[in-house]
């Protein structure tokens, strides 16, 4: 079967011709009682489509809509589940060669300003990280992966129940962390080995994320530099 995902360059240059303009106008068929729905959707609209493959781009990385409020990032943003790959923290697999790093060794992010009710929506200014154009920052991410994966490890192999507080520890990463996603009411669970490493009472299983205060970082660099 043929490779029907666009490069990074295809989807960015088919979102930036969006830039501007009402959600609701571009979207037309977007559910208003499902705001999550916005993503998908955009995703559809530029051209990716629904794939087995772990990255939305063809030459890697992914594509990402990012909730602005009063011109910036106003919410944290999912990069991959930490069950999906938890043998990769468990067996200290470097950064560069996890599959965090090939989820956002390229990230194209695609603001879009939810100031106000949906129909008053609009697109932002797309933009994008790389390693290649953001050398520095990605050293951080690779000092931020690790200190998170070392914390799985050292909990898990000591008997204990991993947590977003033990394992973020708080303000020390600026860019990376983990956070509840999935099935609610501990629904979702992680598990090694078939033991389940999450609290009794966690809501969910945990995922890797983009940090708000990090993306927010991010951007006022990328306004500073364009």
């Amino acid at each position: 079967m043929p490779d029907k995902r666009p490069t990074l360059a295809e989807g960015f240059a088919n979102a930036k011709q969006h830039e501007g303009k009402k959600v609701t106008a571009v979207l037309p068929n977007i559910d208003e009682n499902n705001k999550g729905s916005v993503g998908g959707e955009f995703e559809k609209k530029i051209g990716i489509p629904k794939s087995s493959e772990r990255c939305d781009y063809r030459d890697g990385g992914d594509f990402k809509t990012l909730k602005f409020e009063k011109g910036k990032p106003a919410e944290s943003c999912d990069i991959i589940m930490l069950q999906e790959i938890l043998d990769e923290a468990m067996n200290n697999v470097p950064f560069y060669e996890s599959a965090v790093f090939e989820k956002i060794q390229q990230v194209h992010f695609a603001p879009i300003n939810k100031d106000g009710d949906i129909d008053e929506w609009t697109f932002g200014k797309n933009f994008v990280i790389s390693k290649e154009t953001h050398p520095e920052l990605y050293k951080q991410f690779e000092i931020e992966y690790d200190r998170i994966t070392k914390n799985i490890r050292t909990l898990v192999n000591s008997g204990k129940h991993i947590g977003a507080t033990e394992v973020n520890q708080g303000r020390t990463n600026k860019y990376l962390e983990i956070r509840p996603k999935g099935q609610g009411g501990g629904k979702s669970k992680n598990t090694w080995n078939g033991v389940t490493i999450t609290k009794p009472k966690a809501k969910s299983a945990y995922s890797y994320y983009f940090k708000e205060v990090g993306l927010k970082s991010i951007y006022n660099d990328y306004l500073t530099t364009n």
